[in-house]
């Protein structure tokens, strides 16, 4: 994948986590989970391990979700950087007046 598909993945998970659908959806899925914990068994082993993971899976996709974020931002510089590493002496010196 080049910087700029990057880039733009980074934009569109940035998109999709300050959508407010997103994220009331993913704040009723972890209370739910938490509820379903609070009210599981104590000696529901499976249970309880089986929330444990499906928890354990929304925080790191949350986390995939982030890395994608900060993986286009860090792109995006990328770009940028080498635009400006690539630009003419003449098209710099007017950017750096300006």
């Amino acid at each position: 994948m080049n910087k700029q598909q990057q880039a733009t993945r980074g934009l569109e998970a940035q998109q999709v986590i300050e959508n407010p659908a997103y994220a009331e959806a993913m704040r009723l899925l972890k209370e739910s989970v938490a509820k379903e914990w609070r009210k599981s068994d104590v000696r529901d082993m499976e249970g309880q391990r089986l929330l444990l993971q499906f928890s354990k899976t929304v925080d790191r996709f949350e986390q995939i979700l982030t890395g994608m974020v900060d993986s286009g931002r860090y792109a995006e510089r990328q770009i940028v950087d080498d635009e400006i590493r690539n630009e003419s002496a003449l098209r710099r010196a007017v950017r750096r007046v300006y």
